[in-house]
């Protein structure tokens, strides 16, 4: 081995490891990026909600309401407002509960 190719040996395994470490310094880098960075992926600006909701299995299986669910919730309503109207309001002394 001649020197011309031991010099041409070193320089060319120095700058390969070079290469090695930049692309490991490159993959970290991006890496960061991605990781830093990344948002979800909405597709609901190009596909429908229904769409979206069914490739995900999201969908709340929404449907009308029967008119027996219709009475039940009438009746709940008004049960509710018997209840909230039949309590008195009551005044709380405050300046009852200082210490003298």
């Amino acid at each position: 081995m001649t020197i011309e190719s031991a010099a041409t040996f070193l320089v060319c395994s120095i700058l390969l490891s070079l290469g090695i470490i930049v692309l490991g310094i490159l993959l970290i880098t991006l890496n960061y990026i991605f990781v830093t960075f990344w948002k979800p992926v909405n597709f609901g600006y190009w596909a429908p909600k229904v769409i979206t909701d069914i490739v995900e299995n999201t969908s709340t299986g929404k449907r009308f309401m029967t008119e027996q669910e219709f009475e039940n919730i009438k009746t709940q309503q008004a049960e509710n407002k018997k209840i909230i109207t039949t309590v008195e309001p009551k005044m709380y002394d405050y300046f009852s509960t200082w210490k003298k």
